[in-house]
């Protein structure tokens, strides 16, 4: 079982250009509060410390209204992650903040069994991050060119990922990894996983998205 300090976790979290900070609540329970923007979310760390085996990442924000077909089509289509609207255990019906408003979450939890490595724990916190802006519409798509890296060869032979992310980056750079997966019609998780894999041989500049270029 592998198992991580907060510092190291924080050390993780500001690898990818996140802002960050160790806290502790009322219960003596550990996090990490990121913040970029007017947007937060926490990292909670097990029960277990100093030495964590697992987190949990979670955002929420409140909202006037509740859309359970957007919540369904998302938990549908995403497997790390997962949106629920948070209950009121005493009432037994949805939780309503002081504004009367609902507050609607995602979620994910990461277990470290397995001697998950830092590069794994990387490519988490940063696909999290990313959910979380695209499930509270934070993030807005990114443009596109016309032109874009093949999927083949000229024969019909597929073409690795990894040589097709280099291909584009070579053809349009800086680009998030959102924009590549749209480029290349391919899965965003698939895109950051290649990318954040072979980091010795991509760079990323930035946050809120990272822009990736091919290393000189």
């Amino acid at each position: 079982m592998e198992t991580y300090t907060a510092e190291e976790i924080l050390e993780i979290v500001h690898g990818l250009d996140l802002p960050g900070e160790i806290l502790t609540d009322d219960d003596q329970d550990v996090y990490i509060q990121i913040e970029f923007e007017e947007f937060n979310w926490r990292i909670q760390l097990g029960s277990d410390g100093p030495f964590f085996q697992s987190m949990s990442l979670i955002a929420a924000q409140s909202e006037s209204q509740i859309s359970h077909s957007y919540i369904n089509h998302w938990n549908q289509n995403h497997l790390v992650s997962t949106a629920f609207i948070l209950n009121d255990e005493d009432n037994e019906g949805f939780f309503l903040n002081e504004s009367d408003e609902y507050v609607t979450a995602i979620k994910s939890f990461i277990s470290f069994f397995g001697s998950l490595s830092k590069e794994n724990i990387a490519f988490s916190v940063y696909g999290f991050q990313d959910d979380a802006c695209e499930f509270f519409g934070i993030q807005t798509e990114d443009e596109t060119s016309d032109v874009h890296a093949p999927n083949e060869t000229p024969d019909g032979t597929p073409i690795p990922l990894i040589e097709q992310i280099q291909l584009e980056l070579v053809l349009n750079a800086p680009q998030s990894a959102r924009s590549i997966a749209k480029s290349l019609n391919a899965s965003k998780y698939e895109v950051n996983s290649t990318l954040y894999r072979n980091i010795e041989m991509f760079e990323k500049e930035g946050t809120s998205p990272p822009l990736w270029t091919n290393k000189p």
